[in-house]
């Protein structure tokens, strides 16, 4: 028997709009968008403007998660290198600038993304990006990459009180939405997700593809999905299952 695609699911889904008042806060480097390569080019070429050895690619992908200016400093650290915060200040400004000016040559949408962002609103649900990314770049891969208008917002280090893995981060974009936190699913790839969506009370969906920096059942996930089809059914039953919890 061939399994439904998320299209299909998605016509399934929406004679009910069985996710009518539940909000998805997607994560975006490593879940939503393959971003590492954009990421580590250009704090290479930060790093080489102030004579310092490049990230390694492979290493520097288990990095992404807790922002670039604690990317930087642990990279540096591997490299036998402690950054003064004067010159990692300086280093990150670079790459804040360089960013700013090129997010999206090589970053690329996971394949189902689109689809299944689709399928979620079309069944009802409220779509949020928390990143420990500047949310003006978060913003402009959004754009870049033609998925911005899927979002009711894009929560990025700077506009919350604190980031990942801070609850405060999850909390404070699904209230600024309007969301209700007890109908809310995160959707990420690393402990700092991980961390935020626990310590929020929130379910949380792993995808297995990102850049996961520990093993994913460290992660505690409600589900772990290696495709994006799987992540329509799999938030329909999570938020279905709470609601007969808590009703």
């Amino acid at each position: 028997m061939t399994e439904p695609s998320t299209r299909d699911l998605g016509g399934m889904m929406r004679g009910g709009k069985i996710l009518e008042g539940a909000t998805l806060a997607f994560d975006l480097d490593g879940t939503l968008v393959d971003s590492a390569p954009d990421i580590i080019r250009h704090l290479n070429t930060a790093l080489g403007s102030f004579a310092h050895h490049p990230i390694d690619a492979c290493a520097g992908r288990a990095l992404i998660g807790r922002g670039a200016r604690a990317m930087l400093d642990a990279a540096t650290r591997q490299n036998g290198v402690t950054l003064s915060s004067r010159e990692l200040d300086m280093i990150f400004h670079r790459f804040v600038e360089l960013y700013s000016a090129q997010p999206i040559k090589l970053t690329r949408l996971y394949p189902g993304a689109l689809d299944a962002v689709h399928c979620l609103i079309d069944c009802g649900a409220s779509l949020v990006v928390c990143t420990n990314k500047l949310t003006s770049i978060a913003e402009a891969v959004l754009t870049g990459i033609g998925v911005r208008s899927a979002f009711d917002g894009v929560f990025g280090y700077d506009a919350v009180s604190a980031c990942k893995p801070s609850p405060a981060h999850l909390v404070e974009a699904v209230t600024q939405i309007g969301g209700d936190l007890t109908r809310t699913v995160m959707v990420g790839d690393s402990s700092a997700d991980a961390c935020c969506a626990h310590n929020a009370g929130v379910p949380l969906v792993v995808v297995s593809f990102g850049y996961n920096d520990v093993p994913h059942a460290q992660l505690r996930p409600a589900v772990l999905i290696d495709h994006f089809d799987e992540l329509p059914p799999s938030c329909a039953k999570i938020v279905q299952a709470n609601k007969r919890s808590t009703g």
